[in-house]
C-alpha cells in the first residue's frame, strides 16, 4: 500500500517513473489522493493522457513532469524534472 509509506505534506515529493502502465496507474491512484508537495508523471502527453482519462487531478500535480528545455537524452531529461522541482519547492512556503 503505497499511499500507507508516503509522507504527506507540503515538503513530500513524489514522482511516478515505472516501465509498466498498469504499475504507474496503480501508484497514481494511490498518490492521488495525498496532499502532496509535487506529484510527478513520467512519460509524453499521450501516455499521461492515457493515465490520467478525465479524472480531476490535484494540484500539485505535473505530467508529464519536468520543465520544457528541449531534452532528448535521458541526463537531460532528468535535468528537466529536477529544475521543476526546484521550482516547484522555491515558490512554496517550505524553508530552503
Amino acid at each position: 500500500d503505497l499511499a500507507s509509506v508516503v509522507p504527506t505534506g507540503p515538503a513530500s515529493f513524489a514522482a511516478v517513473m515505472g516501465h509498466s502502465l498498469a504499475r504507474d496507474a496503480a501508484a497514481l491512484a494511490a498518490l492521488e489522493r495525498l496532499e502532496l508537495g509535487y506529484l510527478g508523471l513520467l512519460g509524453g502527453p499521450a501516455t499521461v493522457q492515457r493515465l490520467v482519462a478525465d479524472r480531476a487531478m490535484p494540484a500539485w500535480f505535473h505530467g508529464p513532469m519536468g520543465l520544457p528545455i528541449g531534452s532528448a537524452s535521458p541526463a537531460e531529461i532528468a535535468v528537466g524534472i529536477a529544475a521543476e522541482m526546484v521550482a516547484v519547492r522555491s515558490t512554496s512556503a517550505l524553508p530552503a
